[in-house]
């Protein structure tokens, strides 16, 4: 998934139009929107691991919103335990408010079964 330099933060896309202009390589692209195209990392100041920790951070922030969505859109357990999986076995980021969305979800009609009871 790639990271759109119009989406950063101002002054990370500020720095981030600057090294795209600067850059000479043939292989990147002084035309393109995504960040992961746009410049050679390595051969910034800031240097490669701090542009792959901001294409992490936004990558996290974009995965977070987009699975929250889905848990809210989910119209039956089905849906809801895909998404579930996905979170437990995929996801990267911080997984306590998502596992606590999910739950609330899935909560109301569990009380109404009998088990234990």
């Amino acid at each position: 998934m790639s990271q759109l330099i119009s989406q950063l933060p101002e002054p990370i896309k500020q720095r981030a139009l600057e090294c795209q202009r600067e850059c000479n390589s043939t292989i990147h692209s002084k035309e393109t929107d995504e960040l992961d195209f746009a410049f050679d990392w390595c051969k910034t100041t800031e240097g490669s691991r701090y542009w792959y920790d901001v294409w992490l951070t936004e990558y996290q922030t974009t995965a977070h919103t987009n699975i929250t969505q889905r848990i809210a859109d989910a119209q039956d357990y089905q849906q809801l335990l895909e998404v579930s999986h996905y979170v437990e076995r995929e996801y990267k980021g911080d997984k306590t408010e998502l596992r606590k969305l999910i739950d609330a979800k899935f909560k109301p009609d569990l009380d109404d079964y009998p088990l234990g009871k």
